[in-house]
């Protein structure tokens, strides 16, 4: 069986290189999202020599179960434009290096243009575990602009000038399209991404391209004021120390 990823009729395919792909205009596609996800290897299976069938599904793997032939099949696909290679080749020409770390945040889609969104313990994190290890070598991503300014400002980072947007909306362009690529592409060259999400399942957009080009990952996640408390209390219990003094 063999796999094809055809981004010719997908937004993206306006910025990867071309590659020949089998005329599936006519072919209807077969969804599998959510709980049709479960039938996609069946249908799989059942397929016939010289079949050619038109799949669509998310991207929810067993990371655990990601091989190097998986990434090297992807990759192949991801050839970017010139465009977007050069914008690429000329953030990492002015990071001074070819290693250097990714701080990718993630805000809340309504704060996406919220010019007073406020990432509690962020700066804190970066100064504490990243500027130690990379120095000035970081980029700064963000779907806020202004999140992403008033970080690179403070730390004297690097940033890509990129428009925030959410590629799931239905009311992007190209442009849009195209800076979200310029992103993705900067990521995979990355030799370390810290990535915080406001969202449980962090953020696919920078998971995912760990995945793909087997990245290191680190999630920056802050623990609640309250359960900091918590372990000072308990910290002092431990030494003996007496809570209240009368």
């Amino acid at each position: 069986m063999l796999l094809v990823i055809d981004f010719s009729q997908h937004p993206i395919g306006k910025f990867v290189q071309s590659v020949c792909f089998p005329d599936t205009s006519s072919i209807t596609p077969e969804e599998f999202f959510n709980d049709k996800k479960a039938e996609l290897l069946p249908y799989l299976r059942a397929l016939t020599p010289g079949q050619v069938a038109l799949i669509t599904t998310h991207a929810n793997v067993v990371e655990a179960e990601i091989t190097d032939a998986d990434r090297l099949l992807i990759q192949s696909y991801m050839c970017f434009s010139d465009e977007v290679t050069n914008k690429v080749a000329a953030t990492i020409e002015k990071i001074g290096s070819p290693h250097f770390a990714v701080v990718h945040v993630r805000v809340a889609d309504e704060d996406m243009h919220n010019p007073d969104v406020v990432v509690r313990g962020l700066i804190g994190y970066i100064k504490k575990n990243v500027v130690p290890v990379w120095g000035k070598h970081v980029v700064v991503l963000s779907n806020n602009g202004k999140l992403k300014n008033m970080l690179s400002v403070h730390f004297k980072l690097h940033m890509t000038t990129t428009s925030a947007v959410h590629l799931g909306e239905c009311n992007t362009t190209d442009l849009h399209v195209r800076d979200s690529l310029i992103d993705f592409a900067l990521l995979s060259k990355a030799s370390h991404i810290y990535s915080y999400s406001v969202y449980g399942w962090t953020s696919g957009f920078s998971k995912h391209c760990s995945n793909l080009f087997d990245i290191p990952y680190t999630r920056i996640q802050f623990r609640s004021y309250a359960a900091r408390i918590k372990d000072k209390l308990k910290a002092i219990v431990a030494r003996g120390e007496k809570l209240f003094t009368t």
